[in-house]
């Protein structure tokens, strides 16, 4: 059962009780009880980031918990910052959390709130009520939902079909081109038996299968040695980048090695650097900008 309590003067608290099926109480297990509230809770969290402000979030305090059958957990809404009353967001975000899972319920169409995460945070949800959970109730005030397991498998259907449409409705940015980009060197290893290093992306982080051309398999020297020597090393590599669905770059086939030199500059040499030709300051600037033209 998910209790919303709105109270003058109290903290916004939610309750989670999880009935197990009547037919196969035993079939209940602590992961699916306990998976069953912190989805819940999530999915509150989510009807949260509605507001659009990260100044003073909802934080869901654990207020007590029973391990008696049925198993329950209370939390409480506090902000994240202490000097910010949370109460009607938290208020808001748990009538939003209700009023989707009711219409959900009765085959409505998820709100545009709901994005693919959201989706299938709910749809766990439903799944559990199918398979071991036998009934969850969501409470606003005196106001009870009750999830069953015929209401929860429409709930499901309703999920799977917004679920498809999100995924024909994303942009595909799966494409090939060529350019280059910068990383470190983590590691060596093969792809489909060609040589290929697997580089750090500089600005991402992420972690690219670089496949290596025959020139730079030379260049890069032998197989047993790359570790060793290469391992930890910033370079900039160039060829053809295969971008996943995502928009993020998956492999490399590269054409093009170069070592990105990061020798530390003596503070003297940049002292001794002549730009100005001489000139001072004041009429290096002044040249430049056409000034002293005569």
């Amino acid at each position: 059962m998910i209790e919303f309590r709105e109270e003058d003067g109290v903290a916004e608290t939610l309750a989670i009780t999880v009935h197990p099926s009547a037919l196969g109480a035993s079939d209940l297990t602590v992961a699916d009880a306990m998976r069953q509230v912190l989805d819940m809770i999530e999915l509150v969290e989510k009807a949260d980031q509605v507001e659009g402000s990260e100044d003073a979030r909802v934080i869901w305090r654990l207020k007590s918990a029973t391990t008696n059958s049925p198993f329950t957990v209370e939390a409480e809404g506090w902000s994240s910052d202490p000097m910010i009353s949370i109460d009607m967001r938290a208020a808001r975000a748990k009538r939003t959390a209700k009023e989707a899972v009711a219409g959900l319920l009765i085959a409505d169409e998820p709100p545009e709130w709901m994005d693919g995460a959201a989706l299938r945070i709910a749809k766990r949800l439903f799944e559990r009520n199918l398979n071991g959970i036998g009934q969850t109730d969501l409470r606003l005030g005196e106001e009870p939902i009750q999830i069953f397991p015929a209401s929860a498998q429409i709930g499901v259907i309703s999920l799977e079909k917004a679920l498809i449409d999100e995924k024909l409705s994303a942009p595909n940015l799966r494409r090939t081109e060529f350019g280059s980009f910068e990383g470190e060197i983590i590691a060596a290893t093969r792809h489909y038996q060609s040589p290929a290093l697997i580089i750090r992306e500089r600005l991402s982080g992420d972690r690219i299968t670089c496949v290596l051309s025959p020139e730079v398999a030379h260049q890069v020297g032998p197989a047993h040695s790359w570790t060793e020597i290469w391992a930890g090393r910033r370079v900039m590599v160039g060829g053809a980048l295969h971008y996943n669905a995502e928009g993020q770059i998956a492999k490399a086939d590269v054409d093009a090695l170069t070592v990105v030199d990061e020798r530390i500059v003596d503070l003297h040499e940049v002292r001794d650097l002549d730009i100005t030709g001489g000139l001072s300051p004041s009429d290096f600037l002044n040249l430049i900008r056409g000034s002293d033209n005569g």
